[in-house]
């Protein structure tokens, strides 16, 4: 829908997320902050975490010739105050 509908996307946005569905681990994933240059969130298993960035890695840089940036984060029980 952001790619075809809205027209927010770029080829790099979308084929980053073709090629994370065939990266190990991956679950799901979606285009975010369309239109400003953007990113994609995807959805992995903690387990497959490094192999997946090292596979989304590799092949976007094979089909684009740049290196993509990687953040990983952690789902969180909503905003709050750590105690610890």
């Amino acid at each position: 829908g952001l790619s075809d509908q809205l027209r927010v996307s770029t080829v790099e946005l979308d084929g980053i997320v073709a090629l994370a569905a065939s990266c190990p681990g991956w679950e799901g994933g979606r285009m975010m902050g369309g239109g400003f240059g953007g990113c994609v969130l995807n959805l992995v298993r903690r387990d497959s975490t490094e192999a997946f960035v090292r596979g989304i890695r590799t092949a976007f840089a094979g089909r684009f010739g740049q290196v993509c940036e990687v953040y990983s984060v952690r789902l969180a029980d909503g905003a709050r105050v750590d105690r610890r």
